[in-house]
């Protein structure tokens, strides 16, 4: 959850119009607010976690969104594959982002078998070893020891 509180009434009424704008400098132009006051604000931890949760709640929006229109596009790219009237191009596009989607699928699923079978082995050598044996388990010894991993 975004705490604004957190930040200045500045900063809040700053932080939607650098959520819609494309750059730093268009946010400093539309908010009259000076690029390196942004950048210091960005500086700041709690206005880069607000700004990150922000950001990151809008993303979730446009997946929910997306998500939402997939079924729709699926029987779209069905109609032009098995319609008489569309172009053979159409059909070879449609039956080619088909294809290439599910390539993507399945790519995906693979790389998340494979994390999900090296996450297992990871559990069993800490027990076997003990969570301390983390450090010399990761060649990068910040990674481990940060919590990143």
């Amino acid at each position: 959850m975004i705490n604004f509180e957190t930040l200045s009434r500045r900063q809040q009424k700053f932080l939607p119009i650098f959520l819609e704008s494309k750059s730093v400098a268009e946010a400093a132009t539309r908010s009259g607010i000076p690029t390196g006051t942004i950048y210091r604000w960005l500086s700041n931890p709690l206005f880069a976690k607000a700004y990150r949760e922000a950001r990151h709640k809008l993303m979730d929006e446009a997946i929910h969104r997306l998500s939402s229109l997939a079924d729709s596009a699926v029987e779209a790219l069905d109609d032009i594959l098995h319609s008489s009237n569309a172009s053979d191009q159409s059909r070879v596009s449609a039956a080619r982002l088909i294809l290439d989607s599910m390539s993507k699928i399945i790519e995906f699923e693979n790389v998340q078998k494979r994390i999900e079978e090296l996450e297992a082995r990871l559990a069993i050598y800490e027990q076997e070893y003990g969570k301390s044996a983390k450090k010399s388990f990761y060649p990068y010894p910040a990674a481990a020891s940060n919590g990143e991993i």
